[in-house]
């Protein structure tokens, strides 16, 4: 509905909207960048301190998650805390010294995304959907700024159909949007896993502030429809990393998955 809604906004294709447009989609891009980058340096230090755990993934994560909660954020230094009793200290020492760096480079994006994120609420409050979009509980002005940052100008779209493609959300030869390894099936797929993630989490919240709205009452009635149709026959359930198949058979329990 959401998609829908912004497709046929009679006002989209001015050259005013263009520009607002094009201003969402550069501040997105930028965040999107700044988010990517975080993990990545979030990743690195857990990577080194699970190198001076043995490797242990566990122990690693915990070792790192000392050290972030106890560094001030404004020196070189971990400020000492009851959580750092559970390694040595020269253990913890030795991490700091090595994570620091990337604690920094990590730290850095902060204000830069703060930025991003206020121009993407501000930008979207002007769009002509944005009224609207006030009514519904659960999209919020950051959720709808990071939707026109991905779709860009909707002047370029037919239909809504042609929209639900592009955030992930169509068929493509009955088939639901996804990760495939056949190289043309791929390009005919045109996924992105970073905007189908991006509906989710909207979707996710649509549902849960709306527990006694209609985008919940949709979702409870056509989840009872769908699982009235999957429990009456045997349905087949292929595997979207390995192509591996299973047979869930009528009236056998519904992994969680296909639940929701």
């Amino acid at each position: 509905a959401i998609l829908e809604r912004l497709v046929h906004c009679p006002v989209h294709g001015t050259e005013t909207l263009t520009a607002l447009c094009g201003e969402l989609e550069d501040h997105h891009r930028l965040r999107t960048g700044h988010l990517r980058a975080q993990t990545k340096l979030t990743l690195q230090a857990k990577a080194a301190c699970r190198e001076l755990v043995n490797d242990d993934k566990v122990e690693g994560g915990k070792l790192f998650a000392v050290i972030y909660r106890a560094w001030s954020g404004k020196g070189q230094h971990v400020v000492v805390t009851p959580d750092s009793n559970a390694f040595p200290a020269p253990l913890i020492d030795k991490a700091t010294k090595y994570i620091i760096p990337f604690l920094v480079a990590h730290d850095a994006f902060k204000d830069e995304m703060t930025i991003h994120e206020r121009s993407l609420r501000t930008l979207s409050q002007s769009l002509p959907v944005a009224e609207w979009a006030d009514n519904v509980r659960g999209l919020g002005d950051l959720s709808l700024g990071k939707i026109i940052g991905e779709t860009r100008n909707l002047d370029i779209y037919s239909n809504p159909a042609k929209v639900w493609k592009r955030m992930g959300l169509g068929l493509v030869d009955g088939q639901r949007q996804r990760r495939v390894t056949d190289a043309e099936l791929a390009v005919r797929m045109g996924y992105d896993a970073h905007r189908r993630s991006l509906m989710f989490i909207v979707g996710d919240s649509l549902l849960k502030l709306n527990q006694d709205g209609p985008y919940m009452t949709y979702y409870k009635r056509e989840k009872a429809r769908q699982l009235t149709k999957v429990l009456g026959a045997d349905m087949r359930i292929t595997s979207p990393k390995d192509g591996t198949v299973r047979v869930l058979k009528a009236g056998e329990p519904l992994p969680l998955f296909l639940a929701h």
